[in-house]
């Protein structure tokens, strides 16, 4: 579960995991997209990093052990990459994903390797949020997002640069540690405000990779209501060298659809988070191994963050291909 402002509150049955404690959520203006909140520190403008990725058919990561020649074995034998070299691979203009999303070209690939097509942009963290104590938003944290579409689905890359990466523990819930977590909704219109809709919106939590090997540990949340397991075999965690990546294609199923069908000039509700640990496996706290957690974007309060308020998803339009 999650805590906002100094108010104590439980949601259904992720509370039953996480206790009830208080949090303090930085609330004040903003602008360039990211409503309601002050970016934390000084961020550089927007960054593109080239991608560079295949094209062909799309591959997704099996079991994290697999064969060399699958996207897990080969990311674990020559590390993921998060800004991969050059390859004559055509890549969109720097973009605003809370206002419109770009065609990825090609069916993705999941290997932790930014696809050809959607450019990674910085992240500006905003509503730095934990239990109390909160400290400051902690030195040499940052993060890159990249994001397209195809016709049965989002593809999402975030790129995690952090000192120390630890994982939930396995009887906790996968945000109680280093973890990314993506949120989605299938037209960006919320008929049920503040709740999501349902089926049609789902928050994904994926976990990082504990060492040197990727993962696809994730589970699904509505509402703040633990749904299971993400049952998907295209999204996975990729360890790096600063940090870890998460690549993944979130498809009808994962929204509880039977179809989703995605066109040009149709929106969709979109948001990301990224969950920070202590600095030591030793170190836990009311949350765990996580530390606090900064998001993408959130909206002007009093809305509340993304975990439980639709109404902080960004609406981009889709782009034509």
């Amino acid at each position: 579960m999650h805590w906002l402002g100094n108010v104590r509150f439980c949601l259904a049955s992720r509370n039953a995991a996480a206790g009830c404690h208080p949090l303090v959520v930085l609330a004040v203006a903003c602008s360039c997209g990211r409503i309601g909140y002050t970016p934390l520190g000084e961020t550089a403008d927007a960054a593109v990093v080239a991608p560079s990725d295949a094209t062909a058919d799309a591959s997704t990561p099996g079991d994290t052990d697999g064969p060399p020649d699958s996207p897990a074995g080969t990311a674990a034998e020559g590390g993921a990459m998060d800004s991969p070299p050059e390859s004559g691979c055509a890549s969109s203009a720097g973009t605003d994903y809370c206002t419109e999303l770009p065609f990825l070209p090609a069916p993705p690939v999941i290997d932790g390797v930014l696809d050809c097509g959607p450019s990674a942009v910085t992240v500006v963290p905003v509503d730095w949020s934990g239990p109390s104590p909160l400290p400051s938003f902690p030195a040499g944290n940052s993060a890159t997002l990249a994001a397209a579409w195809r016709p049965d689905g989002l593809y999402v890359f975030v790129s995690v640069v952090t000192p120390v990466v630890i994982p939930a523990d396995a009887s906790s819930p996968l945000f109680f540690g280093s973890a990314v977590e993506i949120y989605v909704d299938s037209d960006g219109m919320f008929p049920a405000a503040p709740a999501y809709d349902n089926p049609g919106a789902i928050e994904l939590v994926a976990a990082a990779p504990p060492g040197s090997t990727p993962v696809t540990r994730g589970e699904g949340y509505r509402d703040s209501t633990d749904q299971g397991p993400w049952a998907s075999t295209q999204f996975g965690a990729f360890p790096t060298a600063t940090g870890f990546v998460f690549e993944g294609f979130v498809v009808a199923a994962d929204l509880g659809l039977a179809n989703w069908a995605l066109a040009s000039a149709l929106q969709i509700g979109f948001d990301v988070a990224v969950d920070v640990s202590y600095s030591t496996a030793s170190m836990t706290g009311d949350q765990g191994h996580r530390l606090g957690q900064y998001f993408f974007h959130v909206g002007t309060p009093p809305i509340n963050p993304p975990f439980e308020d639709v109404r902080s998803f960004c609406t981009p339009l889709l782009d034509a291909p």
